[in-house]
């Protein structure tokens, strides 16, 4: 449970590691010229330095990445010292608790379409409308931080193609029922919207939806992006 943002979070909450995704919506709230005293704080200044040189086109993709790094490397990457570090910055300690906290997406798209799983041509017609967010859809929806990296390897110019891999690999993956509601909420959780996922299924019939579930359920193949051997493991 969260505490009111008025005291910020309770102390059980601050004791907790932040997930990928926690940490995706922190780095999102982070500006991009407070990086530098953040990662000071959070011992974290070299390797930043390093990220930073690596990723010199997608500063958002880069500081989830040092975040990730710092729980991965740092005894205390919990949400006390994410807590501490702003205080120490003087900024709120409210974003924490707007990281934690799930706002449920509106949406145009019909109650009916949301519990069904995207067929493919969903997914062809949509990878190109999302634009450099591949990283942070993927990390979104469930894909860990290698698969997502290999396949930012394998396709390092092609967006539309990385996109592509990202909702294929999640729909195959199904660690939660691949809907298009979890699909919707993913586009808002990450700030891109589901203006585009609205106009895409706006050509669809609910019919196909349906039989689309219908021919999944009796076992047929679905049809899967052109993966590189890196990717496919």
């Amino acid at each position: 449970m969260i505490a009111l943002c008025i005291s910020g979070l309770s102390d059980d909450a601050l004791s907790k590691t932040p997930s990928d995704i926690e940490l995706l919506r922190f780095s999102n709230h982070c500006e991009s010229n407070k990086m530098h005293e953040l990662v000071t704080h959070l011992g974290m200044l070299r390797i930043w330095k390093d990220v930073e040189y690596n990723h010199p086109k997608d500063i958002q993709v880069a500081k989830f990445l040092l975040l990730s790094k710092w729980k991965e490397i740092k005894a205390k990457s919990n949400f006390k010292t994410l807590s501490e570090a702003l205080i120490n910055m003087g900024i709120s300690t409210h974003v924490l608790c707007q990281v934690r906290r799930i706002i449920k997406a509106d949406t145009d798209i019909p109650a009916d379409y949301l519990d069904f799983i995207p067929t493919d041509e969903i997914l062809d017609t949509l990878a190109p409308l999302i634009g450099q967010v591949f990283f942070q859809l993927g990390t979104e929806i469930g894909l860990s931080i290698p698969t997502l990296e290999n396949i930012q390897s394998n396709n390092p110019s092609d967006l539309a193609e990385q996109n592509k891999v990202v909702l294929f690999r999640w729909r195959e993956d199904q660690l939660i029922k691949p809907t298009i509601r979890v699909l919707m909420q993913a586009l808002v959780n990450i700030g891109r919207g589901a203006r585009c996922l609205e106009e895409v299924l706006k050509n669809i019939d609910l019919n196909t939806l349906i039989e689309s579930q219908q021919s999944r359920g009796k076992g047929a193949i679905a049809k899967k992006p052109k993966i590189k051997p890196e990717q496919a493991s």
